[in-house]
């Protein structure tokens, strides 16, 4: 087989190679390291898509027929829609709460958010199934709720690991799997995610949204993942995360508790608080943030409280509030 010459695209190997003499002996840089940096395959290194197909399989039980690489799950999201939508999709259907970011990504696709209790109204109306696209988070977020649900067309993994709940949750079947690497490894600042299916038409539009938007991801990112993912045994990954999550579960219950406002979900990377008077003062003279339930399908008379961030923070956070909250 004849020598294939690229002189297609226009990455500048020789400009990198200078690079490699003038800095690479001087700095300590490994050359050959600096010499990978190229442009990447558009839908994501092979080696990295292999064990992010078992990262899929882990999380669901099955291993997909095909994934993309995508900017987090919610470029992965935003593929999905892209791919499911036709002419006749006006409505993308979700729970009643939802990530934050979801309605933006929505309006992305010039396409309508609605809950079932309106999906309901508008197929008696006369609509039929193919009018809307279900998109169903589960463990759910903010709730850590998992959905009864026997099939959806885009099943968001984001808190499907054990890190975040012990599984009974997984849909009987879906079109595109989203998932992340921000909340899967903790790996937030490579900003990557994946979107799989089984389906070749599918993959195919999957493909076009990822080539199109992204024209490839970064290299440092997916070398630095298949670097993690080459050493890590996910099994005691997993319970170290998931002990470091509880232990904050059990911090953030004491404010629920003293506030007298139910459990933390035993799921998920969230606890959700109503917000009396008394509860808001609180938490605003403790100098906590949070997410307001305006964002998330609720109203401002409800806070979203990360149970992500670093234990030492959070207990601080905790003492701070119980100190300025003055009930007996």
């Amino acid at each position: 087989m004849k020598t294939e010459f690229d002189l297609g695209w226009g990455c500048p190997i020789v400009v990198r190679q200078a690079l490699v003499q003038t800095l690479g002996r001087s700095y300590g840089f490994d050359d050959i390291a600096i010499l990978d940096m190229g442009y990447p395959p558009h839908f994501g290194t092979p080696r990295l898509i292999e064990k992010l197909k078992y990262l899929a399989f882990r999380h669901s039980g099955h291993t997909p027929k095909h994934l993309v690489i995508t900017c987090g799950a919610t470029g992965a999201v935003n593929a999905a829609l892209y791919a499911l939508s036709t002419n006749r999709t006006d409505w993308v259907v979700t729970e009643k709460h939802y990530y934050p970011i979801y309605p933006a990504i929505i309006d992305m696709t010039d396409m309508i958010q609605i809950d079932k209790a309106k999906k309901a109204e508008l197929i008696i109306s006369g609509l039929s199934e193919h009018n809307f696209i279900s998109l169903s988070a589960s463990p759910s977020n903010p709730e850590g709720l998992v959905c009864p649900f026997d099939s959806v067309d885009i099943y968001d993994a984001a808190y499907a690991s054990k890190t975040y709940s012990s599984g009974g949750h997984i849909p009987v079947k879906w079109k595109v799997m989203a998932g992340s690497l921000s909340k899967t490894l903790g790996l937030a600042g490579l900003r990557l995610g994946w979107a799989s299916t089984d389906d070749d038409d599918i993959a195919h539009s999957l493909e076009q949204y990822v080539k199109t938007h992204y024209v490839g991801l970064s290299s440092v990112s997916m070398r630095m993942a298949e670097k993690v993912l080459d050493l890590l045994d996910l099994d005691a990954f997993e319970k170290k995360s998931a002990k470091f999550v509880d232990d904050n579960r059990e911090e953030v219950q004491k404010i629920l508790t003293k506030f007298g406002r139910g459990d933390v979900p035993s799921r998920g990377m969230f606890a959700i608080l109503e917000l009396g008077k008394t509860e808001r003062k609180a938490l605003e003279k403790a100098k906590i943030k949070w997410q307001p339930g305006s964002t998330w399908g609720a109203n401002d008379d409800w806070a979203r409280l990360s149970l992500g961030q670093d234990r030492e923070l959070v207990k601080k956070a905790v003492k701070e509030v119980l100190k300025n909250d003055k009930r007996k």
